[in-house]
């Protein structure tokens, strides 16, 4: 009896192993695969700061500052801060090349979603400070209290 069980728990050990092998093995095959790494780092960075309506305000005044739409092109495309641009979270890779020499030059990176339940803006924020960016912070009201405040929107079912 003793044999049936450790013959078993072989079987099982071998059919466990070749199921992680080929589960990492086809991640490291997509292209759009998880990243390990990337997650370790995500998990270890420090939180984006998250600043209210009134440093936003103060954040866009400053002509040096850039406001980055975490949100998906389409919604951007929609409604948006008056002067943003888009760098969705869900996009990163295909987006960021064509930003990243002017984010260089910023005073302040201001990232921010549809409100204050929606996590992208943090998340970008995140990996932007986790990229080494300097002064990047996240604004927590996003742009429901920026619409709600009559900030300066634009796009094309912008009102103001």
């Amino acid at each position: 009896m003793s044999s049936f069980w450790g013959k078993t728990a072989k079987e099982i050990a071998i059919i466990v192993a070749l199921a992680l092998v080929l589960g990492l093995g086809s991640n490291l095959m997509r292209s759009d695969g998880l990243s390990f790494a990337t997650l370790e780092r995500a998990e270890s960075a420090a939180r984006a700061r998250v600043v209210g309506l009134n440093e936003a305000l103060e954040l866009y005044r400053d002509k040096g500052a850039v406001f980055l739409d975490a949100r998906d092109r389409d919604f951007f495309e929609l409604e948006r801060i008056r002067g943003a641009l888009s760098l969705p979270f869900n996009g990163f890779e295909k987006a960021f090349p064509g930003l990243k020499e002017r984010l260089k030059n910023a005073r302040a990176i201001v990232t921010y979603c549809d409100d204050e339940h929606c996590p992208l803006g943090e998340k970008l924020a995140a990996k932007l400070s986790g990229m080494g960016f300097p002064g990047v912070v996240a604004f927590g009201g996003g742009l429901e209290e920026w619409r709600s405040a009559n900030g300066p929107l634009e796009g094309e079912e912008a009102t103001r």
